[in-house]
Formats: structure tokens, C-alpha cells, sequence
């Protein structure tokens, strides 16, 4: 998926020297207050206004909160070359959940704010009653937010609802590494303002070809950079050599390419009901064979046929309706638009060609998962929230909601289409 966010960007902010402890509204409008810095780019980066993320450390252990703040510093320099973007001196915060809370309330709520990344040994798997309960708030005040969450636990590894997670004893490559993906990922939830502009006729959407093997390996490499930015991936998959993310459900859909002078810019796919395609499956099994964690995923079943029907018990009951009224149904995701492309109404138009082909393949209905922050981009494509459907989504360890595309959007595309 594209991310996208429609709050208005704030101002970029100079660093703040040292440790600061502020209200959150008044570091909000500190931040606001103060001039751009420009940060250095990586060779060949696209020229594009500059990117910027403030730093919160609420860390209760003296000795890690000021390992953590040691190693940020050692390691801004190198940070902001990879990502391409400005960051602040770290903001340091109580130590106590519910006073975190109120001052994120008010540096989100009450301010303008920069894309902040909050560092904490405070953050907690969701599922922990009394530990987890800063996650759980977090997740549910601020998921249409540019907020990016930093776990400092005794073991690393996927949380949920948590983007990234870090040991005590972290290092500064790991912390450099961790930095540059949340940064990226943040990136990703924020409104582009300015991005690579492009003639609008030089880009071309089209589904993949099956006989086209270079393609499609640009395609799962594309959906592996953006969703390792995003925190979706698995470490195996995250760090597997081929960079390629691929999934079971992959064989029964039709892939979409966005394409910039034939250079692969963005993706989409439309998981089906219907049965594999053999042809696909050939293919796949070719790209994912010098690969055991793509192949894995290749072969890992889904126990039901759309993703969503796995990640939400609710919607069992469109499943069922599905079922015994021998419907054709789908699934859009995986809409992605390359960093440096973004701003261009990309991703716009790969939901349209999308919804296009599901309509001629004579889907009834499409759904979707998304993140409570891309809700206005869906909605602007004839996409509804389904009230009540909003939970782990499979496989990327997130809170998302549940969307299907309107029976009169679906009129209005077969009209287009006699």
C-alpha cells in the first residue's frame, strides 16, 4: 500500500540541543518556531523538500537512556545521510505511561507537529494487561499520526503495533539501521510534498505479464524495500538476501505495474477467489527457488482465501454470504509507490486500473485492509469503512481497518466500462 496522509505537514525544525524536556504543545510549537536544516543526501537521491523527525526518549533505566541518547548522537551524521532527512536532539520525556501520553496528546493534538519517533522502555507487547497499556493507547489515540514507536526490550523481534524493537545493550548500527527504516516509514505516512515530478503521460499502468520473470522480480523487490520501511515484515523475510516479498495468495491474483519510462514504480494486486493460475504458480516457484524464506511464504496456505477473511473473525459473515451465493470476490493490496515518485497521483491510479480489472474479471466484491491513516485515499475511490472490523492484520503484526468497495462504485465502473 501507498501511505499516505492527509494532515497538513508541519514546518521542519532545527535540532535541539542536548535532551529537552518540554510540555508536548509547547515542543510542538518550539519545533514550529525554528528554521529549516537542511540534511545531507545520498548520491543520486531526487531533489525534494527536505524531511524531518523529531526524537522522544521516555527510557525509565538512567544507564540505557543515556546509552540510547550517546549512540543517537554518535550516529545523527550517518542517520540523516541514509535517510535523507533532518532529526532532531531527543525530547526526553517522564517516565511514567500515562504521563507520556498526555505529552504526546499534546505535541499531536494540540500543536503542529513534526513526524516524531517515541523511544521507550515503557512501550509493551499490546497483549500485557497492565505494561501494555502505553501500546494499546498509542495505537488507539494516535494511528492518524506520523508516530513512530521504538521498544527497548530484552529481546528483539516483531511486536505488534510496536514499528521497531531494540535491546538494552543495542549497538550503533542496529540503532542506525532501526532509525533509518522508522524514518523511511514515517516518510511513508506523511502527505509528499515534493517529490520527482513527472509528465503525467509518462506513466503507465498495466497488469504484469506472466511471461515476464524480470518484471515481476522488480515487482516483489519493490513490495519487499517499501514493507521492510514499513515494519511488515518478518526478520527472515526483512532480511533475506534476495529482497523478495512474496505470498501464497500471490498465484491467485492479478499483479499491477506502474511504469516510468519502463523503470517499475509501483505495484498493486488483487487477490481472487479463483484458483491458482498455473502459469503463476511456474513462475513464482522460478523466482523464489534460490530463496528458502521466499519459498516458504510461496507455499505457506492461507486457510481461507482472502487475507482479510484470515485477519478479522467479523468478517466471517461476508464470508459465509460469499460462499453460498457463489460470488466472486477480491482483495486489493499491496499498493505501493516508489519514495522518490510519490506526489504524483500514482497510487490513485493504480486502485483505478485495479478496480477496473476486478470489475472486468467479474468480482463482486473487493475489500481491503489499510491502516486507520490511508482511510481518506480509499474513501476518495469508492471504498467504506466496515464498521466494527478493525484488528491484527496477517502476517504484518498491525492494527488495521476493514474496507469494501461500494456496490454503486462497482455500477459506476461497469457503466465506464460498456
Amino acid at each position: 500500500m501507498e501511505t499516505v496522509d492527509y494532515h497538513e505537514q508541519p514546518s521542519s525544525a532545527e535540532p535541539v540541543h542536548g535532551p529537552v524536556a518540554f510540555e508536548g504543545a509547547a515542543a510542538a510549537a518550539a519545533l514550529a518556531r525554528q528554521p529549516v536544516i537542511e540534511a545531507a543526501r545520498p548520491v543520486g537521491a531526487h531533489a525534494r523538500e527536505n524531511f524531518m523527525v523529531a526524537i522522544a526518549l521516555a527510557v525509565s533505566e538512567a544507564s540505557t537512556r543515556e546509552r540510547v541518547h550517546k549512540l543517537l548522537l554518535e550516529s545523527e551524521s550517518v542517520i540523516k545521510s541514509k535517510a535523507a532527512a533532518g532529526m532532531t536532539q531527543p525530547f526526553e520525556l517522564p517516565t511514567d505511561q500515562a504521563k507520556v501520553l498526555e505529552w504526546l496528546q499534546g505535541y499531536f493534538v494540540e500543536g503542529s507537529p513534526t513526524p516524531l519517533i517515541l523511544i521507550s522502555d515503557l512501550l509493551k507487547p499490546p497483549s500485557e494487561t497492565i505494561d501494555g497499556f502505553l501500546t494499546r493507547e498509542c495505537q488507539a489515540r494516535f494511528a492518524k499520526h506520523a508516530l513512530g514507536t521504538v521498544a527497548i526490550l530484552q529481546s528483539s523481534g516483531r511486536v505488534m503495533d510496536i514499528d521497531r524493537t531494540i535491546r538494552s545493550d543495542v549497538g550503533r548500527d542496529e540503532l542506525t539501521r532501526v532509525m533509518v527504516l522508522l524514518i523511511g516509514r514515517l516518510e511513508y505516512l506523511t502527505a509528499p510534498k515534493c517529490g520527482r515530478q513527472v509528465d503525467p503521460d509518462d506513466i503507465v499502468i498495466r497488469q504484469l505479464r506472466s511471461d515476464n520473470e524480470t518484471q515481476f522480480r522488480e515487482y516483489f523487490k519493490l513490495r519487499h524495500r517499501v514493507y521492510s520501511q514499513m515494519g511488515y515484515l518478518d526478520a527472515a523475510v526483512e532480511n533475506s538476501p534476495s529482497g523478495l516479498e512474496m505470498t501464497e495468495v500471490d498465484v491467485r491474483s492479478i499483479h499491477f505495474g506502474a511504469f516510468y519510462h519502463e523503470a517499475l514504480i509501483g505495484s498493486a494486486r488483487v487477490v481472487t477467489n479463483d484458483n491458482a493460475d498455473d502459469t503463476l504458480i511456474d513462475l513464482f516457484e522460478t523466482i523464489a527457488s534460490q530463496d528458502p524464506v521466499a519459498w516458504q511464504h510461496l507455499r505457506k496456505a492461507y486457510q481461507f482465501v482472502l487475507p482479510i477473511f484470515e485477519s478479522h473473525r467479523g468478517m466471517t459473515g461476508p464470508m459465509i454470504e460469499i460462499i453460498e451465493a457463489g460470488q466472486k470476490c477480491g482483495e486489493l493490496s499491496r499498493v505501493i509507490v516508489d519514495r522518490a515518485y510519490r506526489g504524483n497521483g500514482i497510487s490513485g491510479q493504480l486502485i483505478e486500473v485495479a478496480k477496473e480489472r476486478a470489475v472486468r474479471r467479474g468480482l463482486q466484491r473487493v475489500f481491503l485492509e489499510c491502516l486507520k491513516v490511508h482511510e481518506p485515499l480509499y474513501q476518495k475511490h469508492g471504498f467504506k469503512c466496515i464498521d466494527g472490523i478493525e484488528g491484527k492484520v496477517i502476517d504484518v503484526e498491525r492494527t488495521m481497518i476493514a474496507m469494501e468497495l461500494q456496490s454503486d462504485e462497482i455500477e459506476k465502473v461497469k457503466a465506464r466500462l460498456e
